[in-house]
């Protein structure tokens, strides 16, 4: 909304495209609160000098208050809580393509020769998403990308860095589905089922990232099919927000809500 102050507004905690709330409020008497709860919702910043959270689904509300003599005093406090940024690599400072998307390795290396033909800069060149056969394989499609290894030495040797688009989404036709399904490394439904956010389609789940064994699966396949050929920078993606409220399906399944 672009607004400084804020009191009197209704703000959606859910993220769409363009839109990514941060759940951190400063007040200009130099304190902030920040709500540190996952679940979708709303803030309501009354005009009655009141405030009111909403959790659409959570079993706990863990928020943190802090002050300070100064608006960067709140700030600090806050990269405290949150974590510090690390410094970027020279290369980050330089200029990254992109595009929605190259589909192909040879349309990927056509388009860094050609920066090189006119001798215009270019630091990082991105791999964006669907350059896999199924949501969920983190590798390359063999098809319009036969040869990894060598496309990564002509990036690298041109002195690039690649980028590739990484989604937390697994689908049935996917060869890891089934392994993760068995071993219970996938997002689950309360009432059970795999399908809890619809990113991509029925059935289409997400891998949980906050099942240790999970994490490792998913590392295993990126460090195998990516990080192994010299891809470096990971795009941790997905879609635009909303997930299955108000963007995909307006009127979600209970248990998608409660996932």
């Amino acid at each position: 909304h672009g607004l400084l102050d804020q009191r009197g507004l209704v703000i959606d905690l859910d993220d769409y495209n363009t839109e990514v709330p941060v759940p951190f409020m400063l007040s200009s008497k130099n304190y902030g609160l920040l709500w540190n709860v996952p679940s979708k919702g709303q803030v309501e910043l009354g005009l009655a000098k009141r405030a009111r959270f909403v959790a659409s689904a959570t079993r706990q509300v863990d928020y943190v208050v802090m002050a300070g003599d100064s608006p960067f005093d709140v700030l600090e406090r806050l990269a405290e809580a949150t974590g510090h940024a690390p410094t970027f690599p020279s290369y980050a400072s330089g200029f990254w393509q992109c595009k929605l998307r190259y589909a192909s390795q040879n349309e990927l290396l056509n388009v860094s020769r050609e920066f090189r033909k006119r001798g215009l800069p270019l630091s990082v060149i991105v791999v964006d998403y669907m350059h896999w056969a199924h949501y969920g394989d983190w590798s390359f499609d063999p098809k319009p990308w036969p040869d990894v290894p060598s496309m990564m030495k002509e990036l690298r040797d041109a002195g690039l860095q690649v980028m590739v688009s990484i989604w937390p989404t697994v689908e049935p036709s996917s060869p890891n589905f089934d392994p993760m399904n068995d071993r219970g490394l996938l997002v689950a439904t309360e009432t059970g089922g795999c399908d809890a956010g619809r990113q991509a389609g029925a059935g289409v789940t997400e891998f949980d990232a906050l099942n240790a064994d999970s994490r490792k699966y998913f590392w295993d396949q990126v460090q195998q099919n990516y990080h192994r050929h010299g891809v470096r920078i990971f795009w941790l993606d997905a879609n635009e927000g909303g997930g299955s409220v108000g963007e995909d399906i307006p009127f979600p399944r209970t248990d998608e809500v409660f996932a």
